[in-house]
């Protein structure tokens, strides 16, 4: 190979990197969701003028929250799906269809005869809980709102959990309390990955739910400080009490979710549980005792546990049974 074709070969390479480098980061993807996105409101909207805001990453939808505003300064936004090729408009289209008087609403039913869906009332409130106390993981904190969702992300699959709650929550400015140093801060201490226990109202709507702290202080256990509380639990220490049972099994393919109960005391008078999970293989060398199901509890021991927990490898693994 002459030193003119070592130079081309050198080149592609760097160029291949630099790419796969701007498509990683998402800088790519995002400009294809742009673009995609403003093909689609050109496509179906040819009267209307729409300049685009912003785009971001949202974890909780699997896509890109992408907002334009129209010729009379109003904001709508919607979801392109995909994480390195979002070119599909889902999550916020069926609203902006709606308002531009694009389609009609029409309620979905269930089997029973119960409405399920009924977009024309997705900002009716249908039920209240008062008084009550959620908790949720913080997926967006932005435009005046924190989303929470209930569970957490393992790429676009999303892991749902009874002890949290997806819920939006208006930021007030709240007062904020750090849950280990308890430490005050306001709304801006609040980012991705927290979690946040919250007393107040929860609005259930037709499509989605709001929750109302009524000015009360927001608890922030930082996402910093609950990875260090995952970690302890993998490697069983006693600081916390943690049950391990199979959340969804994929055998075949090799995988399957735990979910990690993480009780904590730290504050006497309150105890916490912070549940979590984690995707772990199963290999041809792992060692399992007992019919793996869902729902059944495991003593679980992993090959490294210093990978992270979407890549754990499971060296062993017991069902242990019922008394």
């Amino acid at each position: 190979m002459n030193k003119k074709i070592k130079i081309i070969v050198i080149v592609i390479i760097v160029l291949i990197i630099i790419i796969l480098g701007l498509w990683i980061s998402g800088i790519i993807p995002k400009q294809i969701a742009k673009n995609s996105a403003e093909k689609y409101l050109k496509e179906k909207f040819p009267e209307k003028q729409y300049e685009y805001e912003q785009i971001e990453w949202a974890p909780s939808f699997g896509g890109y929250d992408i907002k334009f505003k129209d010729e009379n300064g109003k904001t709508v936004s919607f979801i392109m799906y995909g994480r390195f090729f979002p070119v599909t408009p889902t999550d916020g289209t069926n609203e902006l269809e709606e308002s531009n008087n694009q389609i009609e609403s029409t309620p979905v039913y269930d089997e029973n005869g119960q409405v399920i869906s009924d977009l024309s009332k997705k900002d009716e409130v249908i039920e209240t809980e008062e008084n009550i106390s959620i908790q949720g993981v913080v997926e967006l904190h932005h435009n005046g709102y924190i989303y929470i969702f209930n569970g957490q992300h393992f790429g676009e699959f999303g892991f749902e959990m009874d002890e949290y709650t997806t819920a939006n929550i208006v930021d007030k400015k709240q007062k904020c309390i750090d849950y280990l140093t308890l430490e005050e801060h306001d709304t801006s201490y609040i980012q991705e990955g927290d979690i946040l226990i919250c007393s107040g109202d929860l609005n259930k709507k037709g499509y989605g739910s709001n929750f109302d702290t009524k000015d009360k202080p927001i608890i922030v256990l930082k996402s910093n400080d609950y990875n260090k509380m995952k970690q302890e639990a993998l490697t069983d220490n006693r600081k916390y009490q943690s049950v391990v049972t199979i959340g969804e099994s994929y055998i075949e393919s090799g995988y399957i979710y735990l979910k990690y109960t993480l009780k904590d005391d730290t504050h006497s008078d309150t105890g916490y549980n912070f549940p979590f999970a984690v995707k772990a293989y199963i290999t041809e060398n792992t060692i399992e005792k007992g019919k793996l199901k869902d729902g059944e509890t495991v003593k679980v021991e992993y090959e490294n546990l210093n990978a992270p927990l979407d890549e754990l490898t499971i060296k062993s693994i017991e069902v242990i049974e019922k008394e």
